[in-house]
C-alpha cells in the first residue's frame, strides 16, 4: 500500500515544482529531480513482488530513468522552441553584458536582454 502511495504522490511533486518555480529558477529542476527519484523508488519496490529476477528489476527501473530523462529533456526543449522559455535543466549558465547562455547536454540556448521588453531567446545548438 505504502509503494502506491509513493508512486502517486511523485507526479504531483513534479508536475507542482515545475509550475510553482519560475524557469530561471533552479528549484524547480531540483524538486522535478526528486519527484523522478521518489518515482524510480516506488517503481522498484512496486515491482519487487512482480519480477523475481534481480536484474529484471534493476532493468526496469533503468528504463524508468531513462523515460523520466527522456520526459525532461523533451519538455525542456518544447518549452524553449515553442514557448520562448529558457531552459530549466541547464548544467552551465554563462553572464555577460545583454547576454545569458544556457549550456544543457543537446542544445545551447542564448537569451539576449533579459528581463526586458525586448527579450529573446534562440537555440544556438
Amino acid at each position: 500500500m505504502k509503494n502506491i502511495l509513493i508512486i502517486s504522490s511523485s507526479p504531483r511533486k513534479k508536475i507542482s515544482a515545475l509550475a510553482i518555480f519560475p524557469n530561471e529558477s533552479s528549484w524547480g529542476s531540483i524538486y522535478a529531480i526528486i519527484g523522478g527519484a521518489i518515482l524510480t523508488v516506488g517503481i522498484y519496490f512496486r515491482i519487487k513482488s512482480v519480477l523475481v529476477k534481480r536484474i529484471s528489476r534493476i532493468l526496469s527501473v533503468v528504463g524508468c530513468v531513462i523515460v523520466l530523462f527522456g520526459i525532461f529533456t523533451v519538455s525542456d526543449y518544447i518549452a524553449v522552441s515553442q514557448f520562448q522559455q529558457v531552459p530549466r535543466f541547464s548544467y552551465e549558465k554563462s553572464y555577460s553584458e545583454d547576454i545569458v547562455e544556457h549550456k544543457t547536454l543537446f542544445y545551447t540556448v542564448i537569451q539576449k536582454n533579459p528581463g526586458t521588453s525586448n527579450e529573446s531567446i534562440k537555440i544556438a545548438k
